[in-house]
């Protein structure tokens, strides 16, 4: 509408102009038809130019100007349309989109008003049935206390018919108490006459018995003379063998004399064998051993070689009871050995274990005065990679791995005890891997995802020199010495376990003799030349 305005009102300033122009028509007919001989060079040598070349030549450069202005004038225009179409674009575009979340927001405030209303009739639903419960268990109550009541009338219904019992019995007992006095008081009178009896059989049975007491003290004299007699021989018999005894102890004593003098002579021999033989023991157990001092370097790492003392703590296989006794106690031992000399724990193999020992150990460590250094041999996994990645000081050989995953269980009972059994599985996870996010620079649900995004089972391996960049280790180290290692070793290598069916057949025949050898732990493969298929290991 604004651009046909102004159209418009040039073309009213632009015919207003031309209607001053033809205020001349017989002059200005001609002249309009030869404006192209006004631009001709000649021009310029008129020395006066006529009023209607004038009229004509500022006609045209007014023209020419309105005719510049009505192209920028309209050139603005349509940038100013097209500014207009596109704020009515973008408001349209923000309207509909207002719109939207209009739409959004009423639907999810209808949705939480139906959950609300959802949750009020539950919660209706919930104390009605909790009245009822409470009626039940009322009338449960009035039940149990009428009940009690008249238990407690019939036990003291009971009680009574006891007492008069007791009573009755009481009588009885009196009644048959004096019954036996007076049985016992005529028992006794029948005794008495019995005892008076009995006197007179004693005193004969006594008249008897010192008659046979004479007899009896005459045969004693004749034996105690005979006796006597026997006496005598014996005393002479002893004499005898008394001496014979003297001549063969003074025999023996000669012969122990002898016997002594043969075994000090033994004997010192013998001093002589063992003093050599423990001399040379000695000798050989010196040979064995490393005869120097153990230098405990505050800084054990140094150009990629790591230099590990005797304060060395060996974590091993699966972390389970007791595993946390055994590390800790150590670290206390060592730590009241030494405030300041840094501790080893040396991961040779270990696939982790239990959480709770695994966390023991994680405490003992940031309680350590002793600075802790985690060295990872050949593999960590699990708990003993958490011990690894937490350690403020950590070692591994480039090819040693290291694996992290989610915590696994196993949850039993009905399904609010397991729920409850979850927030404490999640709760341990994250006092176990928050750390290590922490220490990755992620989040808890960023570092889950990255787990299963490495492997589709969570399990998230790799080797020490890749784990380096994660952080889940310090330090690569190209160079382990053991300087605590002092002693000779005297254990036996390992050896496969032999499988023949044929005992004498020599050579071995691949098909039926054949090596067994162990099975491998995670991450480890066999690398044996066996062209013959002598070697096999359980799969």
């Amino acid at each position: 509408m604004k651009l046909n305005v102004t159209f418009f009102t040039l073309l009213s300033i632009l015919s207003s102009v031309i209607g001053v122009s033809g205020e001349e028509p017989a002059a200005t007919a001609p002249s309009t038809n030869q404006t192209p001989v006004v631009a001709a060079p000649s021009i310029p040598a008129m020395p006066t130019p006529s009023p209607t070349t004038k009229k004509a030549k500022a006609l045209a450069e007014k023209q020419a100007l309105l005719k510049a202005e009505y192209d920028l004038r309209e050139e603005e225009l349509k940038s100013e349309l097209t500014d207009l179409l596109l704020d009515k674009q973008r408001l349209d575009a923000e309207m509909g989109l207002a719109e939207a979340r209009r739409k959004k927001e009423m639907a999810q405030q209808k949705a939480l008003a139906e959950a609300l209303g959802l949750k009020a009739k539950m919660a209706e639903s919930e104390l009605k049935v909790e009245l009822s419960e409470r009626r039940a268990e009322k009338e449960t109550i009035s039940m149990s206390i009428a009940l009690r009541e008249a238990r407690n009338k019939e036990a003291a219904l009971e009680a009574r018919e006891e007492i008069a019992r007791i009573k009755l019995d009481m009588e009885k007992k009196s009644v048959l108490h004096d019954q036996g006095l007076q049985e016992l008081q005529t028992q006794h009178k029948a005794l008495v006459a019995q005892n008076l009896l009995q006197t007179e059989k004693n005193r004969t049975a006594l008249a008897e018995l010192a008659a046979q007491n004479e007899r009896l003290t005459i045969e004693l004299t004749h034996a105690q003379k005979l006796q006597e007699k026997k006496v005598q021989e014996l005393t002479t018999e002893i004499a005898l063998l008394a001496l014979q005894n003297s001549k063969a102890l003074q025999e023996q004593a000669r012969r122990e004399n002898e016997h002594t003098a043969s075994m000090t002579s033994l004997q010192h021999e013998l001093a002589e064998v063992q003093s050599a033989m423990t001399l040379r023991e000695t000798r050989d157990a010196y040979r064995r051993t490393v005869d120097r001092d153990i230098i405990y370097q505050a800084s054990p790492f140094n150009d990629g070689v790591l230099t590990i003392s005797d304060r060395r703590i060996a974590l091993n296989d699966v972390i389970m009871e007791g595993t946390a006794d055994f590390v800790t106690e150590r670290i206390h031992y060592f730590n009241n050995q030494s405030a300041k000399d840094p501790i080893f724990i040396v991961i040779d193999r270990s696939p982790g274990g239990s959480v709770m020992e695994g966390y023991r150990i994680i405490k003992a460590m940031e309680a350590s005065k002793a600075p802790i250094h985690v060295v990872v041999k050949s593999f960590a996994a699990s708990m003993a990679a958490t011990i690894a990645t937490a350690a403020e000081h950590s070692y591994a050989y480039p090819n040693a791995i290291l694996l992290h995953h989610q915590p696994s269980s196993i949850s039993w009972g009905n399904l609010t005890q397991q729920d409850e059994q979850m927030e404490i599985f999640k709760e341990w996870a994250r006092r176990l891997h928050a750390t290590i996010a922490e220490k990755m620079g992620l989040s808890m649900d960023e570092f889950y995802t990255l787990m299963y995004e490495k492997n589709s089972d969570g399990d998230w391996q790799e080797f020490a020199d890749e784990a380096q960049k994660l952080r889940w280790i310090g330090h690569i180290v190209t160079e382990i010495r053991e300087e605590g290692i002092v002693k000779e070793p005297t254990d036996k290598a390992p050896e496969p376990v032999w499988w023949f069916s044929k005992q004498n057949q020599t050579p071995p025949d691949p098909k039926n003799n054949y090596v067994l050898l162990p099975r491998l732990k995670p991450f480890d493969f066999y690398f044996v030349y066996n062209p013959e298929g002598q070697y096999r290991w359980a799969q």
